[in-house]
């Protein structure tokens, strides 16, 4: 089998033989191919999931417990989505806030049983104060009205919603952003108006 050595000189050999308008019109396609390929990774990542259905109040028939006196959050995560695991990593890097610690959170994971294991899982069981819930019929995914995985909602201490969306800047990519400043914001109370942010994950 030849080697990758052997088949690039082989190919320059081809080059050379080539007439000067040939070559340009071959490196042009090679350029454009792997601007096209750039172009579709950057769509991809900076493309939105669903918008959310949510409720704008804590409904009364969900099997979580809300808190009277303070914020609850609810994040629904799929195990499987790759980009989930840069949301939880931000909510993450959010739980050393104050807000957050006095708030009661959970984090719902979609569509499977409780003996599933992965990567977002351990992650998410690592989150401190964060419990985890399964809801493997998606009874509590219809009744918020999440679509998509990594999807947050902050509910005030009377059940009103205050934030809605993701908190990361595109799929799979953490750190400082607008959305997660937002949802910061709600958490302490400092935006009294409900926020929605788009949310980068995979469908639930």
């Amino acid at each position: 089998m030849p080697s990758p050595a052997h088949r690039m000189g082989e190919m320059q050999k081809v080059l050379c033989r080539l007439s000067p308008r040939r070559k340009a019109t071959i490196i042009a396609l090679w350029i454009l191919a792997i601007l096209t390929g750039f172009a579709i990774l950057i769509d991809h990542d900076l493309r939105a999931g669903p918008a959310a259905a949510a409720v704008r109040r804590w409904p009364a028939s969900s099997s979580l417990v809300r808190s009277g006196s303070g914020p609850t959050i609810v994040m629904f995560i799929h195990p499987h989505c790759p980009c989930t695991a840069a949301s939880l990593a931000q909510l993450e890097s959010i739980a050393s806030d104050k807000a957050f610690k006095s708030a009661i959170t959970y984090l719902v994971v979609a569509d499977v049983a409780e003996n599933e294991s992965g990567e977002n899982l351990d992650r998410a069981r690592h989150i401190p104060g964060a419990s985890v819930q399964f809801d493997a019929q998606d009874s509590e995914v219809r009744r918020f009205g999440s679509r998509t995985s990594g999807e947050l909602l902050i509910f005030d201490e009377n059940g009103r919603l205050t934030f809605e969306g993701g908190i990361t800047a595109a799929r799979g990519h953490q750190g400082d952003n607008l959305a997660a400043s937002a949802a910061l914001a709600a958490l302490r109370g400092a935006n009294p108006n409900y926020v929605q942010m788009p949310v980068f994950g995979c469908a639930l």
